[in-house]
């Protein structure tokens, strides 16, 4: 009877310790793979009222940036200065956010093998809850948007690319409808103040889709350590939700750190989402909502370089 009660008592501990393990870690099933691959370290920084137009135009490296120097040529280093300066309202944050960091850190990895591409992306939490809670449904929100030259403002500013003046709470905003992020070349014409609703017509739509001319986005986002959810679709005259994702993300918190798995297949063959090819240069993007943020509240990363199998690029995924 003795001996019956100490296993039941054995058996009950070792499942209530690997409950809690589960439940505080989501230790990833790739973990000795992971352990192999060298992380690289990324600023994300806040950009406050920061827009494509404004770089085309009052940014003063205008002239930089129109004839195609990528952000990171000049501002590489810099990130945490600028998000230092923009998130205090110094310049470009008509609201500023009290005691909001002005970046965070995030490191990146990523692998592929025969039929997916794996990133995992990992960073330490702010906790400042100066505001109220503007997403009510997440706590932290990651994304990673990838694309290459047919979105030929994305190689050159990343995330500025498809953030315009006249987007929700930027400074052309109206305030008549909400609008997020789009392509350029999705509207007829571009001004200093966005492309408004100006749009190219259906057909057009249809042929720059058909053709890949837009970006793709991934996202985790997180309502708890142990609950989220995975959003995929892509950037053209709006950002489209995808109706049957590809994607699936793994999630994993410990001692205030944040851990997300991406995995993806290399080449879906479907419209609005880009196959990932040996051989091609891609540009990806992060964006990191914390803190219940939303919309153009985030940290953002400079345009990163992305390739397969090109080590000159500024993240080369290891093949397994």
């Amino acid at each position: 009877m003795k001996k019956t009660l100490l296993l039941i008592l054995l058996s009950f501990i070792a499942f209530n310790t690997n409950a809690s393990t589960n439940t505080i870690t989501n230790t990833s099933s790739n973990a000795s793979i992971w352990d192999k691959i060298k992380a690289e370290d990324l600023v994300l920084f806040y950009p406050g009222q920061s827009s494509w137009e404004w770089l085309l135009t009052k940014h003063k490296g205008a002239k930089s940036v129109r004839k195609g120097t990528s952000c990171m040529e000049c501002h590489e280093g810099e990130e945490k200065e600028m998000g230092e300066t923009l998130v205090t309202g110094k310049k470009l944050e008509a609201n500023p956010i009290k005691n909001k960091p002005g970046s965070i850190s995030l490191k990146f990895k990523s692998y592929y093998d025969q039929e997916n591409l794996h990133v995992l992306l990992q960073w330490h939490e702010n906790v400042f809850n100066s505001h109220e809670k503007m997403d009510k449904d997440y706590k932290t929100k990651i994304t990673l948007m990838i694309g290459d030259e047919k979105v030929r403002e994305f190689p050159v500013g990343g995330c500025w690319g498809v953030c315009h003046d006249d987007a929700t709470n930027m400074r052309s905003f109206k305030g008549d409808k909400d609008r997020n992020l789009y392509t350029s070349k999705s509207r007829i014409k571009i001004k200093r103040t966005g492309g408004g609703d100006n749009f190219v017509d259906k057909d057009d739509l249809a042929g720059m889709l058909e053709k890949g001319n837009y970006l793709e986005y991934w996202q985790t986002a997180i309502k708890s350590p142990t609950e989220h959810k995975t959003h995929h679709g892509y950037i053209l005259e709006k950002r489209n939700k995808q109706k049957h994702p590809s994607i699936q993300s793994k999630l994993s918190y410990n001692h205030g750190m944040w851990t997300v798995e991406i995995s993806r297949a290399l080449t879906p063959n479907e419209q609005g989402k880009i196959n990932i090819k040996e051989d091609h240069l891609y540009t990806v993007g992060i964006a990191l909502h914390d803190d219940f943020s939303k919309g153009r509240f985030h940290y953002i990363s400079l345009p990163r370089s992305f390739s397969l199998n090109d080590s000159n690029a500024d993240f080369t995924a290891t093949k397994k």
